[in-house]
């Protein structure tokens, strides 16, 4: 998929081709410790996806042992931070972004929700860059746009926004009142600190979780 940078994101592309891969379960047990008859609940899932593309990300080196001080040495302190999110300044047009993966049932849903991001909001595509470990959480490290002089959106205007662009509207099963839906698409944790508006009035993107149905 291409992203702002006017190529594929071939981090991003190549994980996933990872996972998709999978380890064979002729024997009675698969790769990095997960029993075979295990495979396919949601831990035993996940524990096999994170430790794959950990494996393949050393390989290419494109993984750091200890994010975020690792990080920090590259480029100072950070900037901003989140509940999932830590947010380091490169230059006066990108950030550095390292997000765990709490909240997705794998490691492979969170990275289809980064492709989805990629193709809905091209402005702020998510430009995966590598992978590590906090705290013992994964985390995708990626490059994204600075938006500059934004301030966060009001409701009303996001809610406007995924009306027009998607003819989405409130998803009510979801609380907080930041979701929304169409036929194809889920467009989650959409609040105003995840949706930023310029001093032109044009609304950026910058987070959210993003499922297709």
């Amino acid at each position: 998929m291409a992203n702002e940078h006017g190529k594929t994101d071939e981090l991003l592309a190549g994980a996933r081709a990872v996972i998709a891969r999978g380890y064979d379960c002729g024997d009675t047990k698969g790769g990095r410790g997960v029993q075979c008859d295990e495979v396919g609940t949601v831990d035993a899932d996940r524990e096999r996806q994170e430790a794959d593309v950990e494996a393949w990300a050393r390989g290419i080196g494109a993984w750091w042992d200890d994010l975020l001080m690792e990080l920090e040495q590259l480029y100072g302190e950070r900037i901003a931070n989140g509940s999932e999110t830590f947010v380091f300044y490169r230059n006066s047009q990108t950030v550095i972004k390292a997000r765990d993966i709490y909240g997705y049932d794998s490691l492979d849903e969170a990275l289809e929700s980064i492709e989805l991001h990629n193709e809905l909001f091209p402005a702020t595509a998510m430009h995966v860059v590598g992978f590590g470990r906090s705290d013992g959480d994964f985390n995708i490290v990626f490059e994204q746009r600075y938006v500059k002089n934004a301030r966060f959106a009001m409701p009303e205007k996001i809610a406007e926004m995924m009306k027009v662009e998607f003819d989405a509207v409130k998803d009510e099963a979801v609380l907080g009142g930041n979701s929304y839906e169409n036929d194809e698409l889920r467009l989650q944790d959409l609040k105003p600190a995840n949706v930023l508006e310029a001093r032109d009035g044009m609304l950026y993107v910058i987070d959210g979780d993003f499922y297709k149905k």
